[in-house]
């Protein structure tokens, strides 16, 4: 692992595995962990295609937040809006 940044069509599962997890999510719940992972995975459905570094951009990300909020199993604000926590990070 280098401090080189990452190209930005890097897919954000190599980031998380490669570059975030090892750092920030280091000593962090295992539900913490598996949520970031899920954030990841729903972002890719969303997008039809693995999720880029170049994706976590405003517009994109309110795009799929509003589509998050639609899902039919979704019901909680508080869910939606932590999605966008483990985006924005």
């Amino acid at each position: 692992m280098t401090n080189k940044k990452p190209p930005l069509d890097t897919p954000l599962q190599n980031i998380l595995d490669d570059h975030f997890a090892p750092i920030v999510l280091r000593g962090k719940s295992p539900h913490t962990c598996t949520m970031y992972r899920t954030t990841v995975h729903k972002f890719d459905v969303f997008l039809g295609r693995l999720a880029t570094l170049e994706d976590l951009n405003d517009l994109t990300a309110s795009k799929y937040l509003q589509w998050y909020a639609e899902l039919d199993n979704v019901t909680s604000t508080r869910t939606v809006n932590n999605r966008r926590q483990y985006l924005s990070r």
